[in-house]
């Protein structure tokens, strides 16, 4: 399936180290708008704290902010879609932190506010260097957070904690899991825990989006580089991870791109242009084609796409539902037979059940439920290689 929308995460992954858009990726963000795809920011900044080199691109018109907390139409100004932290979960934050060495950042109406000693003294908070000119460029400097934060208790669309040491962080994230109902709770810097609505999340936002604009998430390409993205990415038809992305991030992604140094955002959308990401729409169509009481393997349909080495991608893409609607997943299994692909299915012997129904003999082995596949394989030709290829010409995939 081609890709109509491109979601980017902005800090360390469409803008570089030093927090700037190079020429590199603008010119690839104007290219795919050029050719009809919506560009849309998704980062855990508030409204008012996204780079004025971004908000002023002509071709981005929709931004995903504060982790998904806010949705803005940046050229009409509306928000289409906000949620708001309860006041119970704003108190029992307080009532958590309490007495513990940290500090706060708020968002109301996409203004972020901080704690004055921390705009004052970033890096004492564990802020980095770099980070330092936007954290004072950015933030509304509040005498007492504490009293804020209860004041607009009924307005915050998040809340960021900063906690410099490590151990802590870790322990305050658990308790607040814990004892905080109807929270988000995710991280992009070391030294944040950024809170919000449970209904919140990258991911979350773009469905919402993409529904606004009648758009499919096989039809999302989502670049990024933190654990608050490595959701977005998996949501995503198409998720890329940069190449200074998180663990986290890297495993949910689809794609490795270069690093936000290397212009990697642009090497990810060029890539997209020259359709390497359009074996899902090929493999859906392979997979559609698999007739009734026989099975293929994740070999026989990356081979009939002409990806011979991508049999593993085909197993993802089953699993995680990325082939579109309508696919037989039941249908495929892999080199030996065996049926490999529970993950897709609601219960675990449903892929058995729905074999046995088209009259396929599916007999107990050591290694799992087996068919025989000289019996109920699916027998492809060249000739089959052939109409597929012919297919996937005209679809321009």
């Amino acid at each position: 399936m081609k890709i109509k929308c491109i979601a980017l995460d902005l800090d360390g992954t469409v803008l570089d180290g030093r927090g700037e858009l190079s020429q590199g990726n603008k010119e690839a963000l104007e290219e795919a708008a050029a050719r009809g795809i919506e560009v849309v920011v998704a980062s855990g900044r508030s409204l008012h704290s996204l780079p004025e080199e971004i908000t002023a691109l002509l071709q981005i018109r929709y931004a995903i902010t504060s982790n998904g907390a806010a949705v803005y139409d940046l050229k009409t100004g509306e928000c289409l879609k906000k949620c708001y932290l309860t006041p119970e979960s704003v108190e029992r934050i307080l009532r958590c932190t309490e007495g513990e060495p940290v500090v706060f950042e708020a968002f109301i109406d996409g203004k972020p506010y901080a704690q004055r000693e921390y705009t004052e003294e970033p890096m004492r908070f564990g802020a980095s260097s770099h980070a330092v000119s936007y954290i004072q460029r950015t933030r509304i400097p509040v005498e007492d957070m504490r009293a804020f934060l209860k004041e607009h208790e009924t307005k915050l669309e998040s809340i960021d904690i900063v906690v410099r040491e490590k151990a802590l962080k870790h322990q305050m994230w658990k308790m607040l899991e814990e004892k905080v109902e109807n929270v988000y709770i995710t991280s992009s810097v070391p030294q944040l825990l950024e809170i919000s609505h449970l209904d919140s999340g990258k991911e979350k936002a773009a469905g919402f989006l993409l529904e606004y604009l009648g758009l499919k998430r096989e039809e999302l390409a989502a670049f990024g580089d933190g654990d608050n993205d490595s959701a977005l990415l998996e949501f995503a038809g198409v998720g890329i991870a940069m190449a200074n992305a998180s663990e986290t991030c890297r495993e949910k992604a689809d794609r490795l791109t270069l690093s936000n140094d290397e212009d990697g955002v642009a090497v990810g959308i060029r890539r997209i242009f020259s359709s390497g990401f359009d074996f899902y729409e090929r493999a859906g169509i392979v997979c559609r084609s698999i007739p009734y009481g026989k099975a293929a393997t994740y070999g026989q349909i990356a081979l009939l796409c002409g990806k011979p080495g991508n049999a593993r991608q085909v197993g993802y893409a089953l699993n995680k539902g990325r082939l579109g609607e309508d696919i037989p997943a039941h249908r495929v299994v892999n080199s030996k037979g065996i049926l490999s692909g529970a993950a897709a299915f609601d219960t675990f012997d449903m892929q058995k059940m729905l074999l046995q129904g088209e009259g396929v003999k599916v007999e107990r082995t050591e290694d799992g439920w087996k068919i025989d596949l000289k019996k109920y394989g699916w027998k492809t030709t060249l000739e089959d290689a052939k109409r597929f290829r012919q297919i996937f010409e005209e679809k321009g995939i």
